[in-house]
């Protein structure tokens, strides 16, 4: 809105002392954006605690009164999980969510104390996801992203097949991810702030997902104002949408989720190192499992997609 109309003003209200505090050199590189643009106005420290939605006024905890034609209330999720709730459900189903309604479940992604049950997505509790940087709280944060949901897919389609099979099954260790969760989070329709690693960014470069920005920006901050991220996120958006219908975007989803490197997969084959790396990460060190793993079966091997670029994440 900001920027396609610049006669609008756009207003932001913070609850907290920071805009996306879970990336700590964020909030400097964005309201300094913002304020580029010349007609946003941020609020910090400052909650909207009642709406008339009629009347189109809004009044903060700080007794000021805003009046807007439209307002979108961005202040969290929580998971569609309520219907596991109700007498209907198996109340071993029920007993498996958390205190924040997602579903626990062991490494392999099977519910919490079922042998057949899998569980997948945004729904799944905050172990098995990537986390962004250290925040200014000192705390890491699960980020519930495309990415990561594809990850959770290569695990639960094949470990299905495994259950039938006997074949050793597939997991997720979130603990294998040294660098953060990459993320791109959209700020307009022309520019985005880019949060990656800096030793990760040229990975991405390399893999066609250059964010147009200097490296030294990641190495320094850990995130960039990029003019790319629009263009990178319709790609992705693109890439999810054919996936639905063409086999070949499908099966390059699955690909980005077999090189997640908090899948581990004894079955499949080790993944070459990334170029330069010296054989640093992903080879077959770290891809073999603690136990000697069976002699896969022809279908299972024909179940593992060859390496393919990862996907970087919105």
């Amino acid at each position: 809105v900001a920027t396609k109309s610049p006669e609008k003003k756009v207003i932001i209200c913070q609850a907290g002392p920071y805009i996306l505090p879970r990336v700590p050199e964020a909030h400097d590189k964005v309201t300094a954006f913002w304020e580029s643009l010349g007609n946003v106005e941020v609020h910090l420290n400052e909650r909207v605690i009642e709406f008339d939605d009629m009347l189109q006024e809004y009044k903060t905890d700080k007794g000021n009164t805003f009046n807007a034609g439209k307002v979108i209330r961005a202040t969290g999720y929580k998971p569609n999980t309520d219907f596991l709730k109700d007498a209907n459900t198996d109340p071993a189903i029920a007993a498996a969510l958390d205190e924040k309604g997602f579903v626990k479940c062991d490494p392999n992604l099977r519910l919490h104390g079922s042998s057949n049950i899998y569980v997948s997505g945004d729904i799944v509790e905050d172990a098995y996801f990537g986390k962004t940087g250290v925040t200014r709280s000192g705390e890491r944060f699960p980020e519930r992203l495309a990415a990561v949901a594809g990850a959770h897919s290569y695990v639960v389609t094949n470990n299905i097949k495994r259950t039938i099979t006997g074949e050793t099954l597939a997991s997720m260790d979130a603990s294998r991810d040294p660098f953060g969760q990459p993320v791109e989070i959209s700020l307009g329709l022309e520019k985005g702030l880019a949060v990656v690693h800096g030793d990760l960014a040229p990975l991405y470069v390399g893999m066609g997902f250059d964010f147009g920005v200097d490296n030294e920006e990641f190495v320094k901050y850990g995130c960039a104002i990029s003019p790319n991220v629009p263009g990178l996120k319709d790609y992705i958006s693109d890439l999810c949408a054919k996936a639905t219908y063409i086999p070949e975007a499908h099966e390059g989803l699955r690909q980005f989720g077999a090189m997640d490197p908090k899948v581990l997969d004894p079955l499949a084959p080790p993944m070459p190192p990334p170029p330069g790396a010296d054989g640093a990460g992903g080879g077959e060190a770290d891809q073999a499992p603690a136990d000697p793993a069976p002699e896969p079966t022809e279908e299972a091997k024909a179940d593992v997609p060859e390496a393919a670029p990862a996907e970087a994440e919105e």
